[in-house]
């Protein structure tokens, strides 16, 4: 396994060796040239030739960290290497109670919507999942089919999550990037992995620690294409096309209060077969320049209502996602 992670960053006044700002749409697209002609020069010098996979992540303020949203809360920058056994432990509490809180009502409309005088069976996917939970609700018995599913759905409605947004579109990882903060430098990542995995593969994130590697799902894919026939009903939770304006991929990390290039590095260290290739590189966008590039992306119409619109809280998982902001505000 291959990291690499450098900063093009600075203002023109305040530059490192080899650093340097990206300003425009232009300068960025130029970086994301010459990151992926380095990754097919590694495998060109190894071997038959991969597919390259990039995935883009943006973030208004780029001293935040790659962690996951259930993570952040518990996370600050006065915790010691010996806090960090303890705030995994509390996340991973803490997605334990919410997930558990989330099945509980979704079992509870389910039996609701049981009842003859029910006139629709809008929570009908989900029988599959209850039918392998039993009266449970214990992750461990998820099945793995569910399992990532079922996090797309609540990172999809805001629920705090174990799973990081990424784009398979730089445009779209730019704008958030660069929308808010204006005060602060905003981050552009680029996330080179060779797979490029489905959610309804099966893979199992539960029990806890599971998921061995960062990886990286192509949930857009699965929403719109491939697996649509296979799962319509559960799929019609994007109904406003958010997955797909907004090209989403979503990673999985093994720790949850680590940040995700931090778990890159480590994998380095533990990985003597190099059995993977992955890159990370971040470039650094300067304050003043946000506005600038916002003009630049609404041009191409990248703006927050072509990336968002509006979910339709009377479609069928409408009521999925009230449930999840029930659940995300009463278990903060």
């Amino acid at each position: 396994m291959s990291v690499h992670h450098t900063e093009r960053t600075g203002t023109r006044g305040d530059l490192g060796e080899g650093e340097y700002p990206v300003c425009s749409l232009s300068e960025i697209q130029k970086a994301v040239v010459a990151f992926k002609q380095e990754v097919r020069q590694w495998y060109e010098q190894r071997g038959p030739r991969q597919s390259v996979f990039v995935y883009f992540r943006g973030q208004a303020d780029a001293d935040n960290h790659l962690i996951p949203s259930i993570g952040r809360p518990l996370c600050s920058t006065s915790a010691s290497v010996a806090d960090e056994d303890g705030l995994e432990d509390s996340a991973v509490a803490y997605e334990k109670s919410l997930l558990e809180n989330l099945l509980a009502g979704l079992r509870s409309l389910c039996d609701q919507q049981r009842q003859p005088a029910s006139l629709s069976r809008s929570t009908a996917p989900f029988d599959d999942l209850f039918a392998a939970l039993g009266s449970s609700n214990d992750l461990n018995r998820i099945p793995g089919k569910w399992q990532l599913p079922l996090l797309a759905l609540c990172q999809h409605y805001e629920l705090p999550t174990r799973l990081l947004d990424w784009s398979e579109s730089v445009d779209v990882a730019t704008y958030f990037a660069v929308a808010g903060e204006e005060t602060k430098r905003g981050a552009l990542y680029i996330f080179h992995d060779r797979t490029g995995a489905s959610v309804f593969g099966g893979a199992r994130v539960f029990p806890v620690g599971t998921m061995r590697h960062v990886r990286p799902f192509r949930v857009w894919k699965d929403t719109h294409q491939k697996y649509r026939d296979r799962w319509p009903d559960i799929l019609e939770f994007d109904d406003a096309g958010r997955m797909a304006a907004q090209k989403a991929v979503l990673t999985v990390q093994r720790c949850i209060t680590k940040p995700m290039e931090e778990q890159l590095e480590e994998a380095i260290e533990n990985d003597r077969h190099n059995w993977t290739h992955q890159r990370l590189q971040r470039l650094l966008i300067p304050a003043d320049r946000k506005r600038h590039i916002q003009d630049e992306l609404a041009q191409k119409h990248i703006t927050r209502e072509t990336l968002y619109g509006d979910v339709n809280v009377t479609r069928p998982l409408g009521m999925f996602g009230e449930l999840c902001r029930r659940v995300g505000t009463g278990g903060r």
